[in-house]
């Protein structure tokens, strides 16, 4: 998407009169905005009750790592994760990426990450995401409904098929091990019996090109 003309954002003029935000640079700081919620849901694997509480004082860019201390379920603060558990979550590329491009429209705020771009405020559940936003995005690319929370299920595929261990795997979703190779036992599966298949595959092609 192109960025807004100039008078799409609302800045002072030369003569110290402000400038309203257009109807055009308003669609465009949701598009953004909920480009990089979805981003950073999908490369994180968080929770949505996470991923709303998310607040930037808990965003920390030099370690890159989000730290998972309070979560926001149907609109009300909760000190506790759902496994009562703080947590690390380290950023990937896209993951930071993500929350890299989302800092020009909350960072000053301070207080959320992420917003309702209707409302500016902070989303209350997953239902407002997924009639205004999620469905019509999925029916645009022409992909089968499924749920966002299906986007943390993918995050866990991302990791096991990149080579990352259970056990680093189940940290960076707030599972323990065991729940975690409960949850994705046939993929754990599937990958173990791959792996040698794919390198004897390999050998046997060295072999033949060989002369």
């Amino acid at each position: 998407m192109k960025p807004p003309p100039a008078s799409a954002t609302t800045r002072p003029s030369s003569s110290g009169v402000a400038r309203p935000a257009t109807t055009e640079g308003a669609r465009w700081v949701a598009c953004r905005s909920i480009h990089n919620y979805i981003e950073l849901w999908f490369w994180s694997g968080l929770r949505t009750s996470e991923i709303n509480g998310l607040e930037w004082r808990f965003v920390d860019f030099k370690d890159n790592a989000i730290a998972i201390e309070r979560v926001l379920v149907a609109g009300e603060e909760k000190n506790r994760t759902k496994t009562a558990e703080a947590r690390l979550v380290r950023l990937n590329r896209r993951a930071y990426a993500a929350l890299q491009r989302q800092r020009a429209f909350t960072q000053v705020a301070g207080g959320r990450v992420f917003q309702d771009p209707r409302t500016s405020k902070p989303w209350h559940s997953e239902e407002a995401f997924t009639r205004v936003y999620w469905s019509r995005i999925l029916t645009r690319l022409g992909i089968r409904y499924r749920r966002p929370y299906n986007m943390r299920h993918s995050y866990a595929t991302s990791m096991l098929m990149a080579g990352m261990t259970p056990a680093f795997c189940a940290r960076q979703l707030g599972h323990t091990v065991e729940m975690f190779l409960r949850t994705y036992a046939k993929l754990v599966l599937w990958k173990t019996r791959a792996r040698p298949q794919c390198r004897l595959h390999l050998k046997c092609s060295l072999r033949r090109a060989t002369p």
